[in-house]
């Protein structure tokens, strides 16, 4: 038994090392919007938020995943992104 729980351990640490990866590039591509971004409107009054929520709906249904769980993560993810692009643009515009 334990080492089938260590086996799928390491499966869950390449995946980590997928996501992390992933994360660390998903916070460049926000670090180069929020160049063109001018006001907190344009970061919080976004309806992109809805428009990428529901694509990660649809692609955790098309992949047989738990939905309501991976949109939590997301909405989790969009907030710390969103409060770093309203710290970024309280000090460049200070």
């Amino acid at each position: 038994m334990k080492e089938e729980i260590e086996k799928v351990r390491a499966e869950i640490d390449k995946i980590d090392n997928v996501i992390v990866e992933s994360l660390v590039k998903r916070i460049d591509c926000v670090l180069k919007i929020v160049e063109y971004k001018t006001s907190e409107e344009e970061v919080i009054g976004c309806d992109r938020v809805k428009i990428v929520l529901d694509k990660v709906r649809n692609k955790a249904v098309q992949a047989g995943g738990h939905e309501e769980l991976i949109v939590e993560i997301y909405k989790n993810i969009i907030k710390v992104i969103t409060d770093m692009q309203l710290e970024i643009l309280r000090k460049r515009n200070n």
